[in-house]
Protein backbone atom coordinates (compact mmCIF):
# COMPACT_ATOMS: atom_id res chain seq x y z
CA UNK A 1 0.00 0.00 0.00
CA UNK A 2 1.16 3.50 -0.87
CA UNK A 3 0.30 4.98 2.55
CA UNK A 4 2.38 2.29 4.27
CA UNK A 5 5.39 3.20 2.15
CA UNK A 6 4.83 6.87 2.91
CA UNK A 7 4.60 6.14 6.64
CA UNK A 8 7.89 4.18 6.50
CA UNK A 9 9.47 7.05 4.58
CA UNK A 10 8.33 9.58 7.21
CA UNK A 11 9.69 7.29 9.92
CA UNK A 12 13.04 7.27 8.15
CA UNK A 13 13.22 11.05 7.71
CA UNK A 14 12.26 11.70 11.34
CA UNK A 15 14.87 9.31 12.73
CA UNK A 16 17.61 10.53 10.38
CA UNK A 17 16.90 14.05 11.68
CA UNK A 18 16.95 12.74 15.27
CA UNK A 19 20.31 11.05 14.68
CA UNK A 20 21.74 14.32 13.33
CA UNK A 21 20.60 16.16 16.47
CA UNK A 22 22.00 13.45 18.78
CA UNK A 23 25.32 13.53 16.93
CA UNK A 24 25.82 17.11 18.09
CA UNK A 25 24.47 16.53 21.59
CA UNK A 26 26.72 13.49 22.15
CA UNK A 27 29.85 13.99 20.00
CA UNK A 28 31.72 11.25 21.93
CA UNK A 29 29.19 8.42 22.40
CA UNK A 30 29.77 5.38 24.56
CA UNK A 31 29.95 1.97 22.89
CA UNK A 32 26.31 1.27 23.82
CA UNK A 33 25.10 4.65 22.52
CA UNK A 34 27.00 4.15 19.28
CA UNK A 35 25.52 0.70 18.65
CA UNK A 36 21.96 1.95 19.26
CA UNK A 37 22.49 4.92 16.95
CA UNK A 38 23.97 2.69 14.26
CA UNK A 39 20.95 0.36 14.29
CA UNK A 40 18.44 3.23 14.26
CA UNK A 41 20.37 5.01 11.50
CA UNK A 42 20.40 1.87 9.37
CA UNK A 43 16.63 1.40 9.85
CA UNK A 44 15.98 5.08 9.11
CA UNK A 45 18.03 5.02 5.91
CA UNK A 46 16.22 1.87 4.80
CA UNK A 47 12.93 3.67 5.46
CA UNK A 48 13.96 6.62 3.31
CA UNK A 49 15.08 4.22 0.57
CA UNK A 50 11.59 2.71 0.25
CA UNK A 51 10.41 5.61 -1.91
CA UNK A 52 13.58 5.97 -3.95
CA UNK A 53 13.38 4.75 -7.53
CA UNK A 54 15.68 2.09 -8.92
CA UNK A 55 16.80 -1.23 -7.53
CA UNK A 56 19.83 -1.92 -5.36
CA UNK A 57 21.28 -5.33 -4.66
CA UNK A 58 24.03 -6.06 -2.17
CA UNK A 59 25.84 -9.29 -1.38
CA UNK A 60 28.52 -10.47 1.02
CA UNK A 61 29.52 -13.87 -0.41
CA UNK A 62 28.57 -16.80 1.80
CA UNK A 63 27.14 -14.39 4.37
CA UNK A 64 24.22 -12.22 3.21
CA UNK A 65 22.39 -11.14 0.07
CA UNK A 66 19.87 -8.30 0.12
CA UNK A 67 18.04 -6.00 -2.24
CA UNK A 68 16.13 -2.70 -2.07
CA UNK A 69 15.59 -1.14 1.34
CA UNK A 70 17.08 -4.18 3.08
CA UNK A 71 20.29 -3.68 1.06
CA UNK A 72 20.47 -0.08 2.25
CA UNK A 73 20.07 -1.28 5.86
CA UNK A 74 22.92 -3.79 5.48
CA UNK A 75 25.24 -1.25 3.84
CA UNK A 76 24.66 1.46 6.48
CA UNK A 77 24.89 -0.98 9.40
CA UNK A 78 28.03 -2.83 8.34
CA UNK A 79 29.87 0.00 6.58
CA UNK A 80 28.88 3.03 8.64
CA UNK A 81 31.33 5.93 8.16
CA UNK A 82 30.51 7.01 11.72
CA UNK A 83 32.66 4.15 12.95
CA UNK A 84 35.71 5.98 11.61
CA UNK A 85 34.90 9.02 13.75
CA UNK A 86 34.30 6.93 16.86
CA UNK A 87 37.52 5.03 16.21
CA UNK A 88 39.42 8.32 15.97
CA UNK A 89 37.97 9.49 19.29
CA UNK A 90 38.92 6.21 20.97
CA UNK A 91 42.48 6.46 19.62
CA UNK A 92 42.87 10.00 20.99
CA UNK A 93 41.59 8.99 24.43
CA UNK A 94 43.90 5.98 24.52
CA UNK A 95 46.94 8.07 23.56
CA UNK A 96 45.98 10.78 26.08
CA UNK A 97 45.85 8.19 28.85
CA UNK A 98 49.34 6.97 27.91
CA UNK A 99 50.82 10.47 27.73
CA UNK A 100 49.32 11.41 31.11
CA UNK A 101 51.28 8.54 32.65
CA UNK A 102 54.56 9.96 31.33
CA UNK A 103 56.81 9.36 28.37
CA UNK A 104 57.49 5.79 27.26
CA UNK A 105 58.42 4.18 23.97
CA UNK A 106 55.02 2.52 23.60
CA UNK A 107 53.20 5.85 23.88
CA UNK A 108 55.55 7.44 21.35
CA UNK A 109 55.11 4.55 18.91
CA UNK A 110 51.32 4.52 19.22
CA UNK A 111 51.19 8.28 18.76
CA UNK A 112 53.31 8.18 15.60
CA UNK A 113 51.19 5.37 14.18
CA UNK A 114 47.97 7.22 15.02
CA UNK A 115 49.19 10.41 13.34
CA UNK A 116 49.75 8.41 10.16
CA UNK A 117 46.10 7.33 10.29
CA UNK A 118 44.72 10.70 11.34
CA UNK A 119 47.25 13.34 10.20
CA UNK A 120 44.82 16.23 10.63
CA UNK A 121 43.66 15.44 14.16
CA UNK A 122 44.61 18.47 16.32
CA UNK A 123 44.38 16.56 19.60
CA UNK A 124 47.01 14.06 18.43
CA UNK A 125 49.38 16.88 17.44
CA UNK A 126 48.75 18.50 20.83
CA UNK A 127 49.57 15.22 22.59
CA UNK A 128 52.75 14.91 20.55
CA UNK A 129 53.71 18.37 21.76
CA UNK A 130 53.10 17.36 25.37
CA UNK A 131 55.19 14.24 24.87
CA UNK A 132 58.03 16.38 23.49
CA UNK A 133 57.76 18.67 26.52
CA UNK A 134 58.17 15.67 28.82
CA UNK A 135 61.40 14.76 27.01
CA UNK A 136 62.55 18.42 26.98
CA UNK A 137 62.41 18.71 23.20
CA UNK A 138 60.96 22.20 23.38
CA UNK A 139 61.20 23.38 19.78
CA UNK A 140 59.74 20.13 18.35
CA UNK A 141 56.98 20.55 20.95
CA UNK A 142 56.27 24.06 19.67
CA UNK A 143 56.12 22.71 16.11
CA UNK A 144 53.60 20.06 17.16
CA UNK A 145 51.44 22.69 18.84
CA UNK A 146 51.62 24.72 15.62
CA UNK A 147 50.18 21.72 13.76
CA UNK A 148 47.42 21.45 16.37
CA UNK A 149 46.60 25.15 15.86
CA UNK A 150 46.44 24.66 12.08
CA UNK A 151 43.88 21.84 12.37
CA UNK A 152 41.95 23.19 15.39
CA UNK A 153 38.17 22.97 15.01
CA UNK A 154 37.05 25.79 17.32
CA UNK A 155 38.30 28.93 19.05
CA UNK A 156 38.51 27.32 22.50
CA UNK A 157 40.80 24.55 21.23
CA UNK A 158 42.85 27.05 19.22
CA UNK A 159 43.50 29.16 22.33
CA UNK A 160 44.51 26.07 24.31
CA UNK A 161 47.04 25.07 21.66
CA UNK A 162 48.37 28.65 21.40
CA UNK A 163 48.93 28.69 25.16
CA UNK A 164 50.75 25.35 24.98
CA UNK A 165 52.97 26.64 22.17
CA UNK A 166 53.78 29.77 24.16
CA UNK A 167 54.79 27.59 27.13
CA UNK A 168 57.08 25.52 24.90
CA UNK A 169 58.64 28.66 23.41
CA UNK A 170 59.34 30.02 26.90
CA UNK A 171 61.16 26.82 27.80
CA UNK A 172 63.07 27.07 24.51
CA UNK A 173 63.96 30.70 25.43
CA UNK A 174 62.19 32.07 22.34
CA UNK A 175 60.67 34.88 24.35
CA UNK A 176 59.68 37.23 21.51
CA UNK A 177 57.75 34.46 19.75
CA UNK A 178 56.14 33.45 23.05
CA UNK A 179 55.06 37.06 23.64
CA UNK A 180 53.29 37.09 20.25
CA UNK A 181 51.34 33.96 21.18
CA UNK A 182 50.38 35.25 24.62
CA UNK A 183 49.27 38.55 23.09
CA UNK A 184 46.96 36.60 20.74
CA UNK A 185 45.20 35.25 23.84
CA UNK A 186 44.15 38.84 24.77
CA UNK A 187 45.46 38.72 28.36
CA UNK A 188 43.76 42.04 29.24
CA UNK A 189 40.42 40.25 28.96
CA UNK A 190 41.49 36.83 30.23
CA UNK A 191 40.65 35.59 33.75
CA UNK A 192 43.22 32.78 33.49
CA UNK A 193 46.07 33.40 35.98
CA UNK A 194 48.40 31.03 34.10
CA UNK A 195 48.32 33.29 31.03
CA UNK A 196 49.26 36.33 33.13
CA UNK A 197 52.04 34.38 34.87
CA UNK A 198 53.61 33.29 31.59
CA UNK A 199 53.20 36.80 30.23
CA UNK A 200 55.09 38.11 33.24
CA UNK A 201 57.92 35.61 32.69
CA UNK A 202 58.27 36.64 29.05
CA UNK A 203 58.11 40.37 29.80
CA UNK A 204 60.74 39.97 32.51
CA UNK A 205 63.12 38.11 30.23
CA UNK A 206 62.65 40.72 27.50
CA UNK A 207 63.56 43.48 29.95
CA UNK A 208 60.02 44.85 30.47
CA UNK A 209 60.28 44.55 34.24
CA UNK A 210 57.57 47.02 35.26
CA UNK A 211 55.05 45.37 32.93
CA UNK A 212 56.17 41.96 34.21
CA UNK A 213 55.55 42.95 37.82
CA UNK A 214 52.06 44.14 36.86
CA UNK A 215 51.40 40.78 35.18
CA UNK A 216 52.48 38.89 38.31
CA UNK A 217 50.25 41.11 40.44
CA UNK A 218 47.33 40.32 38.12
CA UNK A 219 48.18 36.62 38.45
CA UNK A 220 47.76 36.73 42.22
CA UNK A 221 44.58 38.80 41.90
CA UNK A 222 42.99 36.29 39.53
CA UNK A 223 44.23 33.13 41.24
CA UNK A 224 41.37 31.81 43.35
CA UNK A 225 42.92 28.40 43.95
CA UNK A 226 44.57 27.26 47.15
CA UNK A 227 47.72 26.04 45.42
CA UNK A 228 50.46 27.46 47.62
CA UNK A 229 53.22 26.28 45.29
CA UNK A 230 51.87 28.31 42.37
CA UNK A 231 51.48 31.39 44.57
CA UNK A 232 55.06 30.88 45.78
CA UNK A 233 56.39 30.90 42.21
CA UNK A 234 54.48 34.11 41.50
CA UNK A 235 55.86 35.81 44.63
CA UNK A 236 59.37 34.69 43.71
CA UNK A 237 59.09 36.25 40.25
CA UNK A 238 57.55 39.43 41.67
CA UNK A 239 60.61 39.85 43.86
CA UNK A 240 62.97 39.25 40.94
CA UNK A 241 61.23 41.82 38.75
CA UNK A 242 61.29 44.39 41.58
CA UNK A 243 65.08 44.09 41.71
CA UNK A 244 65.57 44.14 37.95
CA UNK A 245 63.17 47.06 37.60
CA UNK A 246 65.64 49.21 39.54
CA UNK A 247 68.02 49.27 36.59
CA UNK A 248 71.69 50.09 36.83
CA UNK A 249 70.93 53.06 39.07
CA UNK A 250 70.55 50.64 41.95
CA UNK A 251 67.64 49.82 44.24
CA UNK A 252 66.52 51.95 47.14
CA UNK A 253 66.32 50.24 50.53
CA UNK A 254 62.52 50.37 50.32
CA UNK A 255 62.50 48.55 46.98
CA UNK A 256 64.94 45.93 48.24
CA UNK A 257 62.81 45.38 51.35
CA UNK A 258 59.69 44.93 49.20
CA UNK A 259 61.51 42.38 47.04
CA UNK A 260 62.71 40.50 50.11
CA UNK A 261 59.15 40.41 51.40
CA UNK A 262 58.18 38.71 48.12
CA UNK A 263 61.04 36.23 48.55
CA UNK A 264 60.03 35.59 52.16
CA UNK A 265 56.40 34.91 51.14
CA UNK A 266 57.60 32.58 48.38
CA UNK A 267 59.87 30.51 50.62
CA UNK A 268 57.23 30.24 53.35
CA UNK A 269 54.71 28.94 50.82
CA UNK A 270 57.14 26.53 49.15
CA UNK A 271 60.10 25.38 51.22
CA UNK A 272 61.90 23.93 48.18
CA UNK A 273 62.69 27.49 47.08
CA UNK A 274 64.87 27.89 50.19
CA UNK A 275 67.86 26.31 48.47
CA UNK A 276 67.84 28.92 45.70
CA UNK A 277 68.82 31.64 48.14
CA UNK A 278 71.30 29.54 50.12
CA UNK A 279 73.30 28.58 47.03
CA UNK A 280 75.39 31.39 45.50
CA UNK A 281 75.23 30.03 41.93
CA UNK A 282 71.49 29.37 41.96
CA UNK A 283 70.57 32.76 43.40
CA UNK A 284 72.58 34.51 40.68
CA UNK A 285 70.89 32.30 38.06
CA UNK A 286 67.54 33.35 39.51
CA UNK A 287 67.94 36.79 37.96
CA UNK A 288 68.47 35.25 34.49
CA UNK A 289 70.61 37.99 33.02
CA UNK A 290 74.38 38.04 32.61
CA UNK A 291 74.27 41.79 31.80
CA UNK A 292 72.68 42.68 35.13
CA UNK A 293 75.73 42.01 37.31
CA UNK A 294 75.59 45.42 38.99
CA UNK A 295 72.00 44.84 40.03
CA UNK A 296 72.73 41.34 41.28
CA UNK A 297 75.77 42.54 43.20
CA UNK A 298 73.68 45.28 44.79
CA UNK A 299 71.00 42.94 46.07
CA UNK A 300 73.45 40.29 47.30
CA UNK A 301 75.32 42.82 49.45
CA UNK A 302 72.27 44.64 50.83
CA UNK A 303 72.09 44.30 54.65
CA UNK A 304 68.44 43.26 54.58
CA UNK A 305 69.18 40.53 52.01
CA UNK A 306 72.10 39.24 54.07
CA UNK A 307 69.79 39.11 57.11
CA UNK A 308 67.17 37.31 55.01
CA UNK A 309 69.70 34.61 54.04
CA UNK A 310 70.88 34.24 57.64
CA UNK A 311 67.31 33.67 58.84
CA UNK A 312 66.85 31.10 56.09
CA UNK A 313 69.99 29.25 57.11
CA UNK A 314 68.92 29.28 60.78
CA UNK A 315 65.44 28.02 59.91
CA UNK A 316 63.77 31.00 61.63
CA UNK A 317 62.34 32.76 58.59
CA UNK A 318 58.81 31.34 58.56
CA UNK A 319 58.08 31.12 62.27
CA UNK A 320 54.48 32.09 62.79
CA UNK A 321 53.56 31.60 59.09
CA UNK A 322 50.76 29.21 58.15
Amino acid sequence: MLWERIAIFIFGVVFVAAILVLAFLFPNPTNFQYEICRIVLALACAGVATLLSGFLEFEIPKFIKAGGALAVFVIVYFYSPASLVVDEVRVVESIRSSVDKGWNTDAEFELSKSLQRFPKNPDLHNLKGQLNLQTRNYLPAANSFSQAIEFARDELSTNKYIYNRASALILARKYAAALKDLTRLKPDHSPDPAIHFNLGLVQSRLGHHKAARASFTNTLRLDTSTQREFAAEVELQRGVTRILECGHGGCSNVFVDMAIKNFRDAVCKKSDLRQIFLNDASQIELFHYSDEKKIISGILTAPSYIRFRRELADGKLCWGNT
